[in-house]
């Protein structure tokens, strides 16, 4: 994304991860998630400090936090087609009780990992 020559209101973003995301937009074009932003500033704090490259990994998708991408960047972030689907779907939850042995047999009982196909 060129930025160049482009404005941006940014009402939410002068400090914390607020920050973070606006000028991680701005300087390259990427939209961070809070979670996202706040490993992109520690590790932009842990670079200065040991003069050491730093790898961030993303966390989420910026449009599970609407609110807090408007506040940093000044709208809403785009919601892909894939993610509208999940969150517009029934949303489906077991209850459990407070019980190891038990929490760990419904995992497994369910896990795909291991199963012959």
């Amino acid at each position: 994304m060129r930025l160049q020559g482009k404005t941006a209101v940014v009402t939410g973003a002068g400090q914390g991860f607020g920050l973070a995301i606006a000028e991680t937009y701005a300087r390259t074009g990427y939209l961070a998630d809070p979670h996202t932003a706040v490993g992109l500033a520690a590790a932009a704090r842990g670079k200065r400090r040991l003069g050491q490259p730093m790898i961030t990994l993303a966390t989420a998708h910026p449009a599970k936090f609407p609110d807090a991408i408007m506040r940093a960047i000044g709208r809403p972030p785009a919601i892909p087609e894939r993610l509208l689907r999940v969150l517009e779907a029934e949303e489906r939850f077991t209850v459990l009780p407070n019980d190891f042995a038990l929490v760990t047999r419904f995992v497994t009982e369910r896990a795909r990992v291991g199963r012959a196909s």
